[in-house]
This record gives structure tokens, sequence and C-alpha cells, in this order.
């Protein structure tokens, strides 16, 4: 994100804060050549450069036209460094963006399919590869499933998680992929209520043996293997990073305000977010 922004500025005048939301960069860019180091953001297929504005306290989602990169050279070799925090955190934001992805109102079609490969690859490996960094099939599966994730949402866009996120980032330090996946199950239990059959097709693609389950059972058994999805590659909660409840009145408002949220598929007011923030904690 950081190099998108800068080759933005290579042929386009300061400050980046006036390219702040969708096509407003008007110059074509340099070639760009990105290598991703993390199963993460899958920055290097998208569109999308978020830098945090630290006047306003915002992360600004810099999208659209002159934005992304030339090229993408995607190699597993280059995240075997990965420390295992890192590589829980990141992995996290990957399946989130799948998940994000697939439940969106823009979801369509072609975003389905990469979205439920992704769910499919990043669930069964990221264990893996936060056990064992050197595990070369777990790290090529991550990174596969982090760059279809990137072609989800890069058009279907992401949701409520997202939302939450990037204001805990901002206000309370949390790198992305935890404050992440400190939202991720109880957002998907508030949507769930909306889209159960959908919410069902994330527990089939994640392998649950929901098969012959009612949409409602298998969203919950979905939400439970998320939850200890987070337990097992040791996520810390809200509390345990020392976030304050003191905050959450902000956060809620901030989440609101986020792009992310007209594309979650249930509408949240702010009792909502606040009541999500309190089940993270």
């Amino acid at each position: 994100d950081c190099a998108k922004a800068i080759n933005i500025l290579q042929t386009n005048p300061s400050p980046i804060n006036q390219y702040d939301g969708v096509n407003l960069v008007k110059n074509p860019t340099k070639p760009l050549i990105a290598i991703p180091t993390t199963a993460g953001t899958a920055s290097e297929v998208t569109v999308v450069s978020v830098v945090t504005d630290t006047t306003a306290k915002k992360k600004m989602v810099i999208a659209g036209q002159f934005v992304g990169p030339s090229i993408a050279l995607v190699d597993p070799e280059m995240t075997i460094g990965m420390p295992p925090s890192i590589t829980a955190a990141t992995g996290m934001d990957a399946l989130t963006h799948a998940i994000e992805a697939f439940v969106s109102k823009a979801a369509m079609i072609p975003t389905d399919l990469f979205a439920l490969k992704a769910i499919e690859l990043i669930y069964k490996n990221l264990p893996k590869a936060t056990k064992d960094g050197k595990d070369i099939e777990a790290r090529t599966n991550m990174l596969l499933g982090s760059m279809l994730a990137g072609y989800a949402f890069n058009s279907a866009m992401l949701g409520l998680v997202h939302s939450i996120a990037h204001p805990l980032s901002v206000h309370c330090g949390l790198p992305h992929g935890v404050a992440n996946a400190a939202a991720l199950p109880w957002v998907m239990e508030f949507n769930a209520v909306e889209i159960p059959e959908r919410t069902k097709e994330v527990a089939l693609a994640m392998g649950l043996d929901v098969a012959d389950m009612s949409a409602t059972e298998a969203a919950a058994a979905a939400v439970e293997a998320i939850k200890q999805l987070s337990k097992d590659i040791q996520i810390p909660t809200l509390e345990a990073l020392n976030v304050s409840k003191d905050q959450f009145d902000r956060l809620a408002e901030d989440a609101l305000k986020e792009a992310a949220t007209f594309f979650n598929p249930r509408t949240p007011n702010k009792d909502n977010v606040l009541e999500l923030l309190e089940l993270a904690y």
C-alpha cells in the first residue's frame, strides 16, 4: 500500500490525502512491480491503497484507476521468514477478505468463485503455516488464498468487519489483521441473521461437516470454527490488547462512516456496533 501511494505521488501532486476515495488519481502512474512478503492484504493484485491519515485519525482508502501495480510477483519463499504472530494476523486478514467479499452486497459469480476457493485454502492452511513457517506447501496455499481473496474483494468490496477494524487500528494501534480477527466471528453471527444460506456456503468452503444441517445451524458452526481458529493461532482479544471501552463510542461512530459498511449484507446501527465491540472484548 505504501509503495502504491508513493507511486501515485511520482506523477500526481501532493498531498496524498486528496486522493481518499474512488478514481481521484488523474494521471497514469509509473510501472510498479509488487512482491508480497505476507499472505494477507493481497495489495499486490488490488487497485486499493490504504494509508493512515494521522491528523484526521482515519484510514484513507485510495482506490480506482492508476492505483494498482503493473505486475505482481507472488513467491511463497518470500513469506518463509514471517514470524508466527504475523503469519496468524495477516492470514486472518486474508480470510476476512474472502468471507466479506462472499457475503457482500456487491458479490457476483466471478468473485464468489475466488472467495470460496480462498476460504478453503486459508482455513485449511493457516494453522499449518503458523505452526511451521517453513512448510512450503502451506505457505504456497496461503499466498494463493490471499491473492484469490484480493481478486474477490477488489470487485465485491468488503463489509462491517473492516469498518470496525480500521478505527481499531487508528485509535488503538491494533495490527490490521488482529483487528479483523477480533471482529470477524461476531460480525459473521450478526450477518447470518440476514444471510443464513450464504453463511452455510462459507462453512462448507471451510470444510465443516454441515451439509445436513439447517442454514442457521451451519452458520453457527462457521462462527464457532472461526473463534476456535483465532484461539488456535493465538490471536489476542481486545481486552488482552488493552483496548479501552471508553473508546467504544468513537470506534462505533467511525465504523458507521466507513465505505465498507454500505456493502455489508445487514445494515448496522451504532448500538449494533457497540454490542459487537463488547462481544469482541
